[in-house]
This record gives C-alpha cells, sequence and structure tokens, in this order.
C-alpha cells in the first residue's frame, strides 16, 4: 500500500493510519450487519482479518517507537491558531496529521533548549537548531536533525514554529521522553 510505505518513517502517521483502518473495517461489518446483509464472501473475510492483524501490527510498533522518542503537542502563542503532535525521534522531527497552524511569513522549524520561550529572543538565547523552512501549513511532515549525541538529545526540549519576518514565536511544544507503562514493560 503506498500510503503505508510513504509514512513509514513517521510513528504519529503510521499510528493514524492503522487506526483509521481499524476504524473503517469494524464500521463495514457493522453496517452490513445493520442492513441485515452480513458480509459472507470468504475472500473478504479474510481479507479483513489479515488487514486487521496488519493494522494492529502497525499501531503496536508505532507505539514501540513513540515511546522510543519524545513527543509533545504544539500550542501557538497570542492570536495565531497553531495544534498538533510532533515527535523526536533519532535523527528524524516528525509531526503527525493533525498538524495545523495559520499561515505567517516564513515560518521556520527550530529545535531548541529553551523549554518555554515567550520571545524569538528568548528562545534563542539556549542552543537552537533551524531545520528549514515549515514544509506546510497542515499535515504531516518530516525534517531531519542529523545525529545527535546522547547530551544533545537531552537538552532539545521544545519544537518552535517562528516567523523571521514577525520576529515572533507562531507557537511550540515541549518534547518529553515518556516513560513506558507497566503494561508496556510487560509485553517485551
Amino acid at each position: 500500500v503506498g500510503f503505508i510505505e510513504a509514512f513509514k518513517d513517521n510513528p504519529l502517521m503510521m499510528e493514524a493510519i492503522a487506526d483509521s483502518m481499524i476504524d473503517v473495517l469494524t464500521l463495514l461489518q457493522i453496517r452490513a450487519n445493520e442492513r441485515k446483509q452480513p458480509i459472507t464472501d470468504p475472500a473478504v473475510l479474510r481479507a479483513i482479518d489479515d488487514a486487521f492483524v496488519e493494522a494492529r501490527r502497525l499501531r503496536d510498533a508505532s507505539h514501540a517507537a513513540q515511546a522510543r522518542g519524545k513527543r509533545g503537542s504544539f500550542y501557538g502563542l497570542g492570536e495565531i491558531f497553531l495544534r498538533g503532535e510532533v515527535l523526536l525521534l533519532g535523527a528524524l522531527l516528525s509531526f503527525g496529521a493533525n498538524f495545523e497552524v495559520d499561515a505567517a511569513p516564513d515560518m521556520r522549524v527550530i529545535l531548541g533548549e529553551n523549554v518555554a520561550p515567550e520571545t524569538l529572543e528568548e528562545l534563542m538565547s539556549e542552543q537552537t537548531l533551524d531545520l528549514g523552512p515549515l514544509q506546510s501549513i497542515i499535515g504531516p511532515q518530516a525534517y531531519g536533525v542529523g545525529t545527535l549525541t546522547e547530551d544533545a538529545w537531552n537538552r532539545y526540549r521544545t519544537v518552535a514554529i517562528i516567523s523571521l519576518p514577525l520576529k515572533r514565536i507562531i507557537g511550540y511544544a515541549q518534547i518529553l521522553q515518556r516513560k513506558p507503562t507497566l503494561a508496556q514493560d510487560d509485553r517485551r
């Protein structure tokens, strides 16, 4: 499937794809039963079963990958709207399917050490990595961060969207590594 391959390196998108597939397959069966026309074709039932197994595998793999990374949720500063999820995993920073921001001139993605910057000056007062121009105001995207040392990986705690001409932070996400739950530990 082309769309699965396109997002194989973005665990946030893989989770969204897997959840959507599970929802659609479940709804197909429910609606067929409600119409008193249950799905009985063995080939279709087998395809549904195979798709369920693959979707669960994708979802579990995406959760495991997310647990190895640092994750956060965007929020906008001031009057500019910003929302979505972000994940730093290895050398890649990924935005989820729900990413959305109001358009502003020359927006850039910055990985920074400052935990809660209110101004561009505060953000830039500590170490930052400019990951380049924002690729899109909606939807999933990915940015290469290069290979980070363990110390650098631990120090970078904020993903900011900035506008250079406006000299302001549009918004940011604090990224944290989440500890595995007991249930996740038991599955290993």
